[in-house]
């Protein structure tokens, strides 16, 4: 059964709030479907500033281990299960979406992405809050910073998610959850390492910068434009498709 990987690089206080939130789920404090306690509440108890906790949280929740609700709080997924033998928390596979979605051909998953984030993108740029576009500027930040493709990719979901995540609409994030993960299958990481090059990692960069200033900036329709130009530029890249 698939192990989700880590998808963004960590602080040293990322990491420890990361790990004592896994420690209360594998010591059964918090069970599945269990609503963690409010942010302030967790800040106080883990010693750590709310800043520190949200990026904690946000990484827990790409990696599929807690659910995050605006207006609700965070939750224990109800899909968790301890990987047997090791202690290692890992989401379970029981969705029929994520299974199908998993399956996908890296040509299937581009064309769906480039039917969603391009609208994402529009919507962000309306709803977006501060957090959500501070965010955004720290991943980007943190992609001019990356070396290896590995990284740049691993900030680059990270960086994808959260605009759609800024939508506020729980049921496209979760089905884009779902397809932003498709990325560490085996078939697009090699994919990618085939095929990208330097240059085109700074383009991609550059795009990642302009769409979201746009949202930043509250242009709807430019963060669409832009967000649909990447994709396709993306896409010919990877695929050859015109």
């Amino acid at each position: 059964m698939h192990r989700p990987t880590h998808l963004a690089r960590k602080s040293s206080a990322d990491q420890a709030i990361i790990d004592l939130i896994e420690r209360n789920i594998r010591d059964r404090v918090w069970l599945p479907g269990d609503r963690l306690p409010t942010e302030r509440e967790l800040a106080e108890t883990l010693g750590a500033s709310r800043n520190t906790l949200r990026r904690g949280l946000k990484i827990l929740e790409l990696e599929g281990k807690i659910t995050r609700h605006v207006g609700r709080g965070s939750y224990v997924s109800s899909d968790l299960a301890m990987e047997e033998g090791e202690g290692h928390l890992r989401p379970e596979r029981r969705s029929l979406l994520t299974d199908f979605i998993r399956r996908a051909s890296p040509v299937e998953i581009m064309e769906v992405r480039s039917m969603i984030e391009p609208t994402a993108a529009a919507m962000a740029a309306v709803r977006a809050t501060r957090e959500d576009l501070n965010l955004m500027e720290r991943y980007l930040a943190e992609a001019d910073l990356a070396q290896e493709l590995e990284t740049f990719e691993e900030i680059d979901a990270l960086l994808h998610m959260q605009i759609v995540l800024s939508t506020k609409n729980r049921l496209l994030a979760d089905i884009y959850h779902e397809i932003n993960n498709a990325r560490i299958e085996p078939a697009w990481k090699e994919l990618k390492r085939r095929k990208l090059t330097i240059a085109q990692r700074h383009r991609y960069h550059a795009d990642h910068h302009a769409v979201v200033q746009a949202i930043m900036g509250r242009d709807a329709d430019l963060a669409k434009s832009l967000s649909k130009s990447h994709l396709r530029e993306a896409a010919k890249d990877l695929f050859a498709v015109q």
